[in-house]
């Protein structure tokens, strides 16, 4: 196969620089390659150098902004459509190598089946959890529908054969190279001032921000360094909630507080992406400076429980004095009690506090 057809496609432009850079590569080593995607709206792409384009998808959704709330109403109505005929263009092709499909429980139906084209997908986002049973299923059913499937890591190889169960003979570990396409861009624009004085080390990292991409790992992560002359940068388009996340890039301690204790909040009340109360605080061990609760009314110390500050406070109703007061240091995650003495431990009281004697002492 002197010149294989490459077809490649990211129905919802994920990630434009990626198939972008691949498909050039596989240009330069000799395939004829053809991105089928859709126009990519938060921003330039690379040119394409040796590979066709064609922007099949979602084409009244990609004219709208991308504040518009029809957007994704329209791309639904446009995404079954846009699936088959994807399945028509690339029928001539040797390979298809899909970067993303937009909704895999109902795309595995749409991929469609053609004996004679091997089908490939690059695995981009996360897996579920170990123990999430259903979830990993659910993704066992979508990927054993391709020929190869393709991991960054070799860590994400092991899970695939391990948790999801594919066959070990259809995982590929291919490394993720870099945007070399950034080193020679036509006019680049400057770094701010404050950026371009740093002279130590820098992390970056850029794109859209999106949940999946891990952005609070990376931030928890850096601050283990501890003391550094490196920098972290994060730069690009929020497509999320931003604000946990800066308040970790700024190295505020995290305190968590609740009505009842932990112990009495049911695992189907917890939020977000963690199962259940426990698996939150475990996850964000290292920048929970502290739990505090109530509805016991009692003082009692349940620090012995996640190894972190973890307190049920008296209730003010039985002893005004049941309070404390924290001081924060500025710009670091240093803390403490101003008042701890107050407690009377497994009682409802609290001790009283000469306040103005501390802040003549301070």
């Amino acid at each position: 196969m002197p010149h294989p057809k490459v077809a490649m496609l990211d129905p919802s432009a994920f990630t434009p620089p990626y198939d972008r850079s691949l498909a050039a590569a596989l240009a330069r080593a000799g395939a004829e390659v053809e991105l089928i995607t859709s126009r990519f709206i938060y921003g330039p792409v690379p040119e394409a150098e040796g590979y066709g384009v064609t922007e099949l998808f979602y084409h009244r959704a990609t004219g709208l902004p991308s504040f518009s709330r029809l957007r994704i109403p329209l791309k639904a109505a446009e995404h079954i459509p846009g699936m088959l005929a994807a399945r028509a263009l690339i029928r001539s092709a040797d390979v298809a190598h899909w970067q993303w499909v937009t909704y895999p429980p109902l795309d595995r139906h749409l991929l469609g089946r053609n004996p004679k084209q091997p089908r490939v997908i690059t695995l981009h986002y996360p897996l579920p959890d170990p123990g999430d049973a259903r979830a990993l299923a659910s993704q066992r059913k979508f990927l054993s529908r391709f020929d190869a499937v393709i991991s960054h890591t070799e860590s994400g190889a092991e899970r695939l054969r391990a948790d999801v169960g594919l066959a070990p003979a259809t995982v590929h570990v291919i490394p993720h190279g870099p945007f070399d396409y950034l080193t020679e861009l036509p006019d680049p624009e400057p770094l701010p001032d404050e950026l371009a004085a740093v002279e130590g080390p820098v992390v970056l990292f850029f794109g859209l921000l999106r949940p999946y991409k891990g952005i609070d790992a990376l931030l928890e992560a850096f601050g283990r360094l501890g003391e550094t002359d490196a920098e972290l940068w994060i730069a690009g388009m929020p497509r999320m909630q931003i604000e946990e996340l800066q308040e970790l890039a700024e190295g505020l301690p995290t305190f968590l507080v609740f009505h009842h204790p932990t112990y009495v909040i049911k695992d189907d009340e917890s939020a977000g992406p963690d199962p259940d109360l426990d698996a939150l605080i475990e996850r964000h061990h290292d920048t929970i400076q502290a739990i505090f609760v109530g509805h016991t009314h009692r003082w009692i110390d349940l620090s012995h429980v996640y190894d972190i500050p973890h307190v049920v406070l008296g209730a003010t109703r039985y002893d005004e004095d049941n309070f404390w007061v924290a001081e924060l240091t500025e710009g670091t995650s240093d803390w403490r009690l101003l008042d701890e003495d107050k407690a009377v431990w497994n009682s409802v009281e609290g001790r009283a506090f000469d306040y103005e004697a501390l802040s003549v002492a301070e």
